[in-house]
């Protein structure tokens, strides 16, 4: 799933408010619950709403492409503060802390974590390493429902180009469609098409190299027999 900017913006709009209203048809209602805070050392009156994620699906969350407390920094920078950096704020780095933890902390990274663990029917990103905090190589996206589908998958396609440890392994990218690897997969298969190349050119260098070895060794028994019959 794609979410046109304008979109984006309206749904991180809502998410910031105290009571998110939800998306239009799936109005959200609230009810009230006092919980103590230790922090404070008071009680707070909480707004507790009709859904969990405030009328929005894992998909329309996910699809904000905010998927880390990083992404939402630079969405908030580039959206209310562009131009600056973090460290030329002033004043108004207050707001940005406020706005990044509101959309981050509060509304966002429970949600982003959940659909990272368990996956949807969509668009998984494979790379080969040794765990899931190494993965270096990419080497192509795939389509399946869940993540266990997809780490299956990833070991059926691609478990030929691991050795010494190497596994293949499959990352949650997108709720999307099968049709959608043609153009993710474009790049890479371009990548491998001119390496293909690169190492075609290799070889034919090389054996150029062991053609004129080649001739130098006979040039050497050559020079060796004439010179050997002209003293005899």
């Amino acid at each position: 799933m794609i979410i046109t900017k304008k979109l984006r913006d309206a749904y991180v709009d809502d998410l910031r408010r105290a009571r998110p209203l939800g998306p239009h048809g799936r109005r959200v209602t609230y009810t009230e619950e006092e919980k103590y805070d230790y922090d404070k050392e008071k009680y707070k009156v909480l707004p507790i709403p009709s859904h969990k994620s405030w009328g929005y699906t894992d998909e329309e969350i996910f699809s904000l492409g905010l998927h880390t407390k990083d992404d939402v920094s630079d969405y908030v920078m580039n959206r209310w503060f562009q131009g600056k950096s973090k460290y030329s704020l002033g004043r108004k780095q207050a707001t940005y802390t406020r706005r990044v933890n509101r959309i981050w902390d509060d509304r966002l990274s429970d949600i982003i974590d959940r659909v990272k663990k368990t996956g949807g029917t969509g668009i998984y990103s494979v790379t080969l390493g040794r765990s899931y905090y190494s993965g270096s190589q990419h080497v192509g996206h795939i389509y399946a429902a869940d993540v266990p589908e997809a780490e299956r998958f990833a070991e059926m396609f691609f478990s030929y180009l691991c050795e010494d440890g190497v596994k293949p392994r499959a990352q949650f990218v997108r709720f999307g469609q099968p049709e959608e690897l043609i153009v993710l997969n474009a790049k890479t298969i371009s990548t491998a098409a001119d390496r293909i190349k690169a190492y075609q050119e290799k070889i034919a260098k090389i054996e150029g190299l062991i053609e004129k070895q080649g001739l130098y060794l006979d040039t050497l028994h050559t020079v060796q027999a004439q010179q050997l019959n002209a003293e005899s």
